[in-house]
């Protein structure tokens, strides 16, 4: 299964890849399912959590992502589906071009990028 980018993310323990390269996260006419979905296949179950960084859409060329939260994902053994709308913190991720690095409890890490559009 291919992700944003083109490639699966992975490491050698766990792996995810978002399900679609876009996502918004408030309902409305043209958002039909607020959330950002990811396929996360772990060996074992537990939680895995995630440092968000963010590169707004009005950026120079060249703009750098910066710190934007975390994200905290309950995983069973084996392949599921996890969807979040909201950081740790309770705020909504808003609109801009993202990177997950997802962090399991053993230090490897995956990275993930998909974009939020305009809801």
């Amino acid at each position: 299964m291919l992700g944003a980018g083109g490639a699966f993310a992975s490491s050698a323990s766990f792996t995810a890849v978002p399900i679609r390269d876009h996502f918004c996260t408030r309902a409305g006419p043209t958002c039909q399912r607020p959330e950002i979905a990811l396929i996360v296949a772990a060996p074992r179950a537990g939680t895995i959590s995630g440092a968000l960084a963010r590169r707004p859409l009005r950026r120079p060329r060249h703009g750098s992502f910066r710190r934007d939260g975390t994200v905290r994902l309950r995983v069973p053994a084996g392949r599921s589906r996890k969807a979040f709308t909201r950081r740790v913190d309770g705020s909504r991720i808003a609109t801009g071009d993202y990177r997950l690095v997802l962090r399991e409890p053993g230090g490897r890490e995956t990275v993930v990028r998909f974009f939020v559009r305009p809801s």
